[in-house]
């Protein structure tokens, strides 16, 4: 945060440069503005976010012309895992197989991740047989 004399408050005041942030790309150019590609690098080694997000938002850096802070969150993207392996490992987390069934369920259904996701993941067979004929009876509804 940066100090700025404010005429309304009568004195100093504390203004957040991120307080316009709405996505991803923004916050990143901010800091890649503020602190430089080191900045970004620390800031990237800090948060927790998926291949899709960094992706989109280095997208974002390099039509903006910031070639070199695009590169970076396309180099972390690499390393990030992908939304859907994410998703699969908050379901696989579920203690209750009941949930976890219909979790999975759903996702498949709409798309969220493949059959390769789940085998991926290691999904029990027992279990991604059980999804899969959920599903296609759904599908058949």
């Amino acid at each position: 945060m940066k100090a700025q004399l404010s005429p309304k408050a009568g004195g100093l005041t504390m203004t957040n440069p991120f307080e316009n942030c709405e996505t991803i790309d923004e916050t990143m150019f901010m800091v890649l503005d503020l602190a430089g590609p080191e900045g970004l690098k620390e800031l990237l080694a800090e948060v927790d976010l998926d291949r899709e997000d960094l992706s989109q938002a280095s997208d974002k850096l390099k039509a903006a012309g910031l070639v070199d802070g695009a590169q970076l969150l396309r180099d972390a993207a690499k390393e990030a895992p992908t939304r859907a392996a994410r998703e699969i490992s908050r379901i696989m987390a579920d203690p209750l197989p009941a949930n976890r069934k219909c979790y999975f369920r759903e996702g498949w259904g709409r798309g969220y991740f493949s059959v390769d996701d789940l085998i991926v993941a290691g999904v029990d067979p027992q279990e991604f047989e059980s999804i899969t004929k959920a599903v296609s009876k759904a599908r058949q509804r």
